[in-house]
């Protein structure tokens, strides 16, 4: 130990430098260099972006939208409104770790939106009881094409066995991803209604009153519905 930190040149050449852009070679190298490029310039440095609140990832919790997730507060008006305040180029709605009870179905109508949790163990998004024919989120208004939504790392259920509608219904959705979610208590779980190009992956959905997954549609033509890893019980 002493031979070699007792040498100051040679413990510069030991002590470890930060990565830079274009530092390192093989295919590690090629994959950090491409993280790297990202948020790094190429002396190291981060680059510097300025993003405004409210802009991009939107967290229920904050004090203009005021969710508390405490299982026992009326979490919809504020949960709604954090998704009506995403801006028109999309954003992130963010709910984390809690239980977040509402009342009333939660909707989707404009394209570009995400709906993330903490975990489907973490983020709860439960129906009340007196709640048992709502549909948890409407994404779509069935008129007007709603693209590239994603809903991920939630679980949705219900207090008590829903009698009627969904935990999610897309109406006329182009490109939706439903990621990493726990459905549960419905009465369907996933209602795809005219629309095209879902994918449900990596999710569980159990203890459904009448199916798991309704594919439906009017136009007289086909669309895809893509299922990945996904237990119904």
């Amino acid at each position: 130990f002493r031979s070699v930190w007792g040498n100051t040149e040679r413990r510069k050449k030991l002590m470890p430098r930060l990565p830079t852009v274009g530092g390192d070679s093989g295919n590690w190298g090629t994959l950090l260099n491409q993280f790297l490029a990202i948020e790094h310039n190429a002396d190291g440095s981060f680059i510097k972006k300025v993003v405004q609140q409210g802009d991009l990832f939107i967290n229920v919790k904050d004090a203009a939208y005021g969710a508390v997730g405490d299982g026992n507060t009326d979490d919809t008006t504020a949960i709604q409104n954090a998704i009506n305040a995403v801006p028109s180029g999309g954003g992130t709605v963010y709910l984390p770790a809690g239980t977040y009870k509402i009342t009333s179905g939660l909707t989707i109508t404009a394209s570009n939106i995400a709906i993330a949790g903490a975990g489907a163990g973490a983020t709860i998004i439960r129906a009340a009881s007196g709640s048992e024919g709502i549909t948890i989120f409407l994404i779509g208004d069935g008129t007007n094409t709603c693209a590239h939504t994603r809903i991920s790392d939630v679980l949705i259920t219900s207090v008590n066995q829903k009698t009627g509608n969904s935990g999610i219904k897309l109406q006329k959705c182009f490109k939706t991803w439903l990621e990493r979610i726990r459905v549960e208590k419905q009465y369907r779980a996933i209602h795809a209604y005219n629309s095209t190009e879902t994918w449900l992956q990596n999710s569980d959905i159990r203890d459904t009153k009448e199916n798991g997954v309704v594919f439906e549609s009017t136009l007289g033509s086909g669309y895809d519905f893509y299922i990945t890893n996904v237990v119904a019980d």
